[in-house]
């Protein structure tokens, strides 16, 4: 019996699949768990078209990403710290942070990315980090420390 994977299932496939299995498998547990529809004209038909509606889509993200990328790699974050009298930093900059202010100077959106920061920056000066912005493109952030006027 021929049908459509309406999710991904271990060990059988992924979304959106044309599957071959046995009738009773098909009926007794993909249909009635809502993981499978039986693959009739009109379903393929409408899969086909959901499918293509998604490269659509991950093309213009990718798309986006890539202008992110561009967009950071010309880019610098300053944060500014506390400091004692003698100089010594007080907090740090972690990935969190990072991404609260590119988020918030609005280089980012509601994308996922990845900063690649071993442990947090305790020293002021300038730091090149690299950003995963996922579907294989990175791209380089300068990040400054400065001391906060007191």
């Amino acid at each position: 019996m021929k049908i459509i994977l309406l999710k991904d299932v271990r060990g059988m496939g992924k979304k959106g699949e044309l599957k071959d299995v046995s009738e009773g498998h098909a009926r007794n547990f993909l249909i009635p768990k809502g993981v499978a529809k039986l693959a009739t004209q009109g379903v393929v038909a409408e899969v086909k078209q959901i499918q293509e509606k998604q490269t659509e889509h991950e093309i213009a993200l990718i798309k986006k990403l890539h202008e992110i990328a561009l967009l950071l790699k010309d880019r610098k974050l300053e944060f500014k710290l506390k400091t004692d009298k003698h100089n010594s930093i007080f907090g740090s900059v972690n990935k969190e942070m990072i991404l609260t202010a590119l988020r918030d100077k609005g280089w980012l959106g509601k994308e996922r990315a990845e900063i690649h920061l071993e442990r947090p920056i305790k020293e002021f000066g300038e730091t090149e980090l690299e950003v995963d912005l996922g579907h294989d493109i990175t791209s380089k952030l300068k990040v400054v420390v400065s001391p906060q006027q007191k």
